[in-house]
């Protein structure tokens, strides 16, 4: 079998109700020259089975069978698996336009971009809206992009909607240490090994939100806490590269707004230590928030009200509830 153009990787852990839609979506893609790697996680449910019955009817479907060890080590798995010239990956309760990845890879080789994310469908039970999607196609050098606000805004999102130049993952793993934020490390990663990256205007990534899902529930201590101390470690590995670090430092004290807003809201295990801690980087970082125009004004608000009268904040966001 020649090598495939494409290998997506799909980290299947009791998805029975979603694989097979997620799979039929893959399958059919108008590039057909793409090979789909389905690694159960150690299922309970029928995950396996159907994975199984799927490849018996596709050649182009390998399934992986592995104790559970949670998302980054089964697609870690996955990327040790695969053979094709560029690099996707899909969860497994989402789908995909049937032209997606032909989309993002015809784009990424017209501009000869390492790494092109396509703008996304956010699915919600009140219905789909669409986010990451710049005015047109947006081509830009890797060590600077983050430049760009509407590149930086969007490449937030996971490593879902993206496709990778092989070259540019080869060794790139999943950090399992962090439950939150390792997706994003390792787009980071990513981008740092690439040349040049793209933006494209389009949805045709299907991201499903749901109720149950480990961003919509309480967070448990580790969780809390993982996206912090991913972006910390990752402050000091590319400190070398300012446009980089600003970035990473956006992300970081942005994303401690929301950890802020569940260590008020939930009683988790040392939620009042974590509070503090953002408060006193919010204190130390004040002229960044104050310079930055990714931050909106009512983000600006937050941190004043964080850094400076955390009393009223609680107050705010418990009359909220």
């Amino acid at each position: 079998m020649s090598r495939p153009t494409l290998s997506v990787i799909v980290p299947v852990y009791n998805a029975e109700k979603y694989i097979k839609s997620c799979a039929a979506s893959l399958l059919s893609q108008t590039l057909s020259a793409l090979e789909l790697i389905l690694v159960d996680d150690g299922s309970t449910d029928g995950s396996l089975a159907i994975c199984k019955k799927i490849a018996e009817s596709d050649g182009r479907v390998r399934v992986i069978e592995k104790e559970n060890g949670g998302v980054s080590s089964a697609r870690n798995a996955g990327l040790a698996a695969a053979a094709g010239e560029w690099i996707g990956f899909v969860d497994a309760d989402d789908t995909v336009e049937p032209d997606a990845f032909e989309y993002l890879i015809d784009g990424a080789r017209r501009h000869r971009a390492d790494l092109a994310q396509c703008a996304v469908f956010f699915d919600e039970e009140s219905g789909s809206r669409t986010i990451s999607a710049p005015e047109h196609e947006l081509a830009l050098d890797a060590e600077t992009a983050f430049s760009d606000v509407r590149f930086a805004d969007a490449f937030f999102f996971g490593s879902c909607s993206k496709v990778f130049r092989r070259e540019t993952v080869d060794g790139v793993r999943f950090d399992t240490s962090y439950t939150i934020g390792e997706d994003l490390r390792f787009n980071l990663d990513a981008m740092r090994r690439a040349d040049r990256a793209l933006l494209l205007p389009l949805a045709k990534y299907h991201y499903a939100q749901r109720e149950s899902s480990a961003t919509s529930s309480a967070p448990s201590p580790e969780s809390l806490t993982s996206f912090r101390n991913m972006a910390l470690k990752a402050e000091e590995d590319f400190s070398s590269l300012p446009s980089f670090l600003e970035y990473i430092t956006t992300e970081r004290l942005r994303a401690g707004l929301d950890t802020c807003s569940k260590a008020v809201r939930y009683s988790v295990e040392g939620a009042e230590g974590i509070f503090n801690d953002i408060r006193r980087d919010v204190r130390t970082r004040r002229g960044f928030i104050n310079r930055s125009k990714r931050f909106s004004s009512k983000e600006k608000l937050k941190f004043r009200l964080i850094a400076n009268m955390p009393w009223l904040y609680r107050i705010m966001l418990k009359n909220k509830q």
